[in-house]
């Protein structure tokens, strides 16, 4: 049973989770087999913009999404690259609420719009994300 549904949301909350190193193999791992690009703004061993999405995916689930009544996606307005991660960076994550509103044609679940920022130790935004989600009402009670 999930923890939360889209009721639970409100315009504003801010949630912050994880805390995970990024380690050199790890960054050269992912080049090799997944992205064949040249590093980041051209930096030696610095995680792709494709490798902190994926870092910042899994922040998220782990954080709050696989606790929650999850309906999946429609996908990402846009995804912005602020600064450069290197291996012994450790990464956050914060996500914050900017919109909500029930689905007109499936009112059992409602929308989600958050702004998702990928945190250095600093505290620092290294990527920001804009995406929605669906996540389903709370089931009534009987």
């Amino acid at each position: 049973m999930a923890e939360f549904y889209f009721d639970d949301f409100t315009l504003g909350d801010v949630l912050q989770y994880g805390d995970r190193p990024v380690t050199a193999g790890e960054i050269a791992a992912y080049q090799r087999d997944f992205d064949p690009l040249p590093a980041q703004a051209g930096v030696p061993g610095a995680a792709s913009a494709w490798h902190c999405c994926g870092l910042l995916m899994r922040l998220m689930c782990d954080g709050f999404i696989l606790r929650a009544a999850s309906l999946g996606a429609p996908g990402i307005d846009s995804v912005a690259v602020h600064g450069t991660v290197v291996a012994g960076d450790r990464l956050s994550g914060r996500s914050e609420v900017v919109d909500l509103r029930r689905s007109a044609k499936r009112p059992e679940m409602g929308i989600v719009k958050c702004r998702h920022d990928l945190l250095n130790q600093r505290g620092e935004a290294v990527l920001t994300m804009i995406a929605s989600a669906f996540f389903a009402c709370r089931p009534a009670t009987p």
